[in-house]
């Protein structure tokens, strides 16, 4: 059941906008600005930065408030590219990677590029589950920086330039020109209409404040395991406000239920014995859920569930990627003969990474950056030949 905006909006007049931003050591640097609407005004009731964990979110938040959250940080690998390709955002970023392992938010700007975050969709599970488990109904989900854009659609920035947690971004008259992903944390004030607010607040802000203008998030991750609790939240305020007449209701169906007794028996027999005839099915029902429980804890057994060392290298090796170098393949223990039938088969213990750079020193500093991972031992560069305005290269990484 969908509830039409002029309906949410009365049901919901307070939300908070929440920021979980991951640091490079994974942990937590959460902030949240709680906004609620009286009349035709909108107001800062509280806001909160530099929070660790959920627990202590919820202490200072209050449980049972909605929030709307976005994800940013560590986990959430970001890159721009220059064209728009229209689909496929992924194999840009990460070439050989599965669409499905990973949610995707692309971001327009005014140009014709585009800016693509992607997350792991296991790391976005566990991190749902964390937050639905404190208690706090979640009316939606973003992935980067894409609710900010909102401010400049309704004029409330004057800045040209807005610096977030692992973000800079770029506007020209209210428009979304640029954005850059940045460590530098920058401890700046900005005015946002009649307010002022810390630069950690600024996503939360917008995120609120559009939901309260146009009643849904700009840019939810819309993905079946993690449906927002917007619908249900509402339908359950929507349920308090209707109480007694349902209660009334409930009273005349009772009545006419009295009345219909007879009539309605006669079809509870008819029922009993259709039951009868579909407990067969329940009980195969049963059987199949047993058979999946058991496979289930073999294939956990067999260790089957869970990422393989060479997803941890790839994940690794995608992270350091600068914008100007773009991967065209990616090869984990590449074979060296062709696979015959009952032959060992033969390969190499490496990692080949094949794709295109700016220049020398963009190469040879991403290079740089890879030994520092303790689990490489060494990279040679086996292909560096210049092409038009790049240069194809060609690695190879022992680990």
């Amino acid at each position: 059941m969908s509830l039409p905006d002029t309906i949410k909006s009365r049901l919901v007049s307070s939300i908070a906008g929440v920021t979980v931003h991951f640091t490079r050591n994974d942990e937590m640097d959460i902030s949240y600005l709680l906004l609620k609407r009286t009349g035709s005004k909108t107001k800062i009731v509280h806001s909160a930065v530099g929070i660790t964990s959920f627990d202590e979110l919820v202490k200072s938040l209050g449980k049972g408030t909605p929030v709307w959250i976005s994800v940013t940080g560590r986990p959430v690998i970001s890159r721009k590219l220059e064209n728009d390709p229209g689909s496929r955002y992924l194999s840009h970023i990460l070439p050989n990677a599965r669409e499905e392992d990973f949610l995707v938010n692309v971001i327009q700007t005014r140009q014709s590029a585009v800016f693509i975050s992607a997350v792991r969709y296991q790391q976005f599970e566990q991190l749902s589950a964390a937050i639905k488990e404190s208690g706090l109904p979640v009316l939606g989900y973003s992935l980067g920086v894409a609710p900010l854009s909102f401010l400049g659609q309704v004029n409330l920035i004057t800045d040209s330039r807005l610096a977030v947690p692992g973000y800079s971004l770029q506007f020209d008259s209210g428009s979304l020109l640029e954005i850059q992903t940045s460590e530098i944390q920058e401890d700046h004030k900005y005015r946002v209409g009649d307010e002022e607010l810390d630069g950690k607040l600024l996503l939360p802000f917008a995120m609120a404040l559009s939901y309260l203008v146009i009643h849904s998030g700009i840019d939810l991750a819309t993905i079946d395991s993690f449906t927002s609790d917007e619908e249900s939240f509402t339908l359950k305020k929507l349920n308090r406000y209707v109480a007694f007449s349902a209660m009334g209701a409930l009273f005349i169906v009772l009545l006419i239920n009295f009345f219909m007794f007879s009539h309605f028996n006669g079809k509870l027999q008819s029922l009993s014995g259709e039951l009868s005839y579909q407990r067969v099915y329940f009980s195969q029902r049963d059987s199949l859920q047993k058979e999946i429980t058991l496979k289930t804890s073999l294939v956990n057994q067999m260790g089957l569930a869970h990422n393989t060392e060479y997803g941890y290298y790839i994940d690794r090796i995608a992270s350091t990627v600068p914008s100007s170098i773009t991967l065209n393949a990616l090869f984990v223990n590449p074979v060296l003969e062709k696979i015959k039938v009952n032959q060992p088969v033969i390969y190499e213990k490496n990692i080949v990474v094949q794709g295109e750079s700016n220049g020398s020193i963009i190469l040879n500093d991403w290079i740089d950056s890879m030994q520092n991972f303790n689990w490489i031992e060494d990279i040679e560069i086996i292909l560096y030949e210049k092409v038009d305005r790049n240069s194809e290269f060609e690695l190879k990484i022992l680990y």
